[in-house]
């Protein structure tokens, strides 16, 4: 829990969901564009478990996280 949305918070978010489910390399990861989900650290985690990130495109208010995942497309990030 945090009073601000930060890179902190979203990657001990993730560390704890990794920890919990234990996926697959090649897991989509969907999120906007913001600063805490594009950060060195938060990609670094990423990468390292093999997580594919994919982001809404800037200025695009409709979400994507279904189409990407059925097509398979890595439409940003």
């Amino acid at each position: 829990m945090s009073e601000r949305i930060n890179e902190a918070l979203v990657r001990d978010a993730l560390a704890m969901a990794i920890h919990r489910r234990r996926p697959s390399p090649g897991l989509i990861h969907h999120s906007d564009q913001g600063a805490q989900y594009r950060s060195a650290g938060y990609q670094r985690v990423l990468k390292a478990h093999g997580i594919i990130p994919i982001m809404s495109p800037k200025g695009n208010c409709r979400d994507n996280a279904c189409a990407a995942s059925f097509f398979g497309l890595r439409l940003a990030g």
